[in-house]
């Protein structure tokens, strides 16, 4: 199962607590509603997998507008690397969570994960998921 994001990727905000009650901050909440929309279009009404999962994100991050055309270059050729935010273990979290109980049943079944994060014209987020062979344990 493959789908886009089209859009910036959102890193998974550290959760507030106020008095004894625990709050998922506002912006990571909207990015895992939208990225459960995409995921449940793309799932076509398929049941979640229900067995170990092997999931890949590959996160583009637009290029500053502010650099000069060189710089610019550099970044699409592989030359410079996105050390910004979001973090990319953030992301792959924030993913991972919207997508519980509709792609897979809960992200626990990912066995085995793979992230990419680099300079694009524009960002954007792929993610592919299959289910592999094995049992759960």
């Amino acid at each position: 199962m493959h789908f886009v994001i089209p859009f910036a990727a959102v890193g998974k905000g550290r959760p507030r607590f106020y008095r004894g009650t625990v709050s998922t901050p506002t912006k990571t909440r909207a990015y895992e509603r939208s990225v459960a929309l995409i995921a449940r279009a793309a799932m076509r009404g398929r049941v979640p997998f229900s067995g170990p999962i092997r999931i890949s994100i590959d996160i583009d991050v637009e290029i500053p507008r502010s650099w000069p055309k060189y710089r610019r270059i550099a970044a699409l050729d592989g030359k410079i690397h996105p050390t910004v935010r979001p973090d990319l273990d953030n992301c792959t979290k924030a993913i991972a969570d919207a997508m519980n109980a509709i792609v897979y049943a809960d992200d626990v079944q990912i066995v085995q994960s793979e992230q990419t994060k680099r300079y694009a014209s524009d960002a954007a987020v792929r993610v592919t998921v299959e289910q592999i062979e094995g049992e759960r344990a």
